[in-house]
């Protein structure tokens, strides 16, 4: 579980820095913002052009230098963003530069795909804690179980000590052991 709240932390950490890039780079291409808000708002399809970034306040770090080598996909943002079915809003806004454009879609991206992981994260996180709950609970059960169990066997012993405390020749045997 501690595996779990450092990943999910660090998740966080990145969303958070996404965010802060995303601010600095609306911050500094503040023409393309409105374009780039209706063009998102305006998509049909779900997923990470869907998106939108809460944050529009700078954490101080400029991470931009996320500029755009999409090693898993193997198309530029410009052709996935096109592919992804809904054709009439498929390309760019009129007048919005094609790197702040690829820069802002893969930062998106990449907030989206963070965000999954944190909720994946989470699920299996809340998973294990079931799974840890449900073995304690057996596992208090069983000691339960075993603490009756002892009670039980105690009492049937001090029944048959006193059982056989009332034979004689048990006393006498007793006896002899105990001096030797």
């Amino acid at each position: 579980i501690a595996i779990y709240d450092q990943d999910l932390e660090s998740l966080n950490k990145l969303k958070d820095e996404l965010d802060g890039s995303f601010g600095h780079l609306v911050n500094d291409n503040a023409q393309f913002e409105v374009q780039l808000t209706r063009f998102y708002e305006s998509r049909a399809t779900a997923g990470p052009a869907r998106r939108n970034s809460e944050s529009s306040s700078s954490s101080g770090d400029e991470d931009e230098e996320v500029d755009g080598d999409d090693a898993d996909s193997g198309v530029g943002l410009d052709e996935a963003v096109m592919n992804q079915g809904d054709d009439s809003t498929g390309q760019r806004p009129h007048g919005c530069d094609a790197n702040v454009f690829n820069l802002v879609t893969q930062l998106r991206e990449l907030r989206w795909r963070v965000v999954e992981a944190e909720e994946r994260g989470r699920k299996e996180r809340q998973g294990e804690e079931r799974r840890h709950a449900g073995v304690l609970r057996r596992l208090v059960r069983a000691n339960n179980l075993a603490q009756a169990a002892k009670t039980q066997l105690m009492h049937l012993h001090s029944e048959r000590e006193g059982c056989l405390g009332s034979i004689p020749c048990v006393v006498w045997l007793r006896r002899s052991q105990a001096t030797g």
